[in-house]
């Protein structure tokens, strides 16, 4: 396994971003068909973006089988790191918290917000939905080419609000 093409790719697709989903997807893909998401962190030291990902993978799976997680996703389920409902860049970039939930309690919340949707395939990867008097954004990508992943969330807030 050539790690450093994997962490060129991986880092040249988190340069270009979000405006690029395609290409992020793209080396996501080489990343999981490279089974890095399983591996232990000291394979990929000093390889700082594919150790992001190793990290995060990490992470995600703790969320999935996570007690938190259970108060909003019933049955609770195991889904894949590439192709399920949180994208690893959750825990990548660091999604803040708002005030009055845990971490993990927010994902679980923002999990079932979009899962609960009934988003329509070719939806695009902004999403807005209202739930007691509160909006929430939550924009998402198809990192699969088909089911659509969290990538951020947050609620939004009114201006002139107080």
């Amino acid at each position: 396994m050539d790690l450093d093409y994997l962490e060129r790719t991986a880092a040249e697709a988190d340069v270009v971003g979000e405006g690029q989903g395609g290409r992020v997807a793209a080396a996501l893909a080489i990343v999981s068909g490279h089974r890095l998401f399983d591996s232990d962190p000291e394979t990929v030291r000093g390889y700082p973006t594919l150790l992001g990902y190793v990290l995060a993978a990490r992470e995600l799976k703790v969320y999935y089988a996570s007690r938190e997680r259970a108060e909003f996703i019933q049955p609770l389920d195991t889904p894949p790191i590439v192709g399920g409902p949180v994208s690893v860049d959750w825990f990548r970039r660091r999604v803040p918290t708002p005030d009055g939930h845990s971490p993990l309690g927010w994902l679980g919340f923002c999990e079932w917000i979009l899962r609960t949707s009934e988003l329509r395939p070719d939806h695009p990867g902004d999403f807005y939905s209202r739930i007691q008097g509160t909006t929430y954004y939550l924009p998402f990508r198809r990192e699969d080419g088909l089911n659509a992943a969290l990538t951020w969330a947050e609620p939004v807030r009114r201006s002139g609000a107080v």
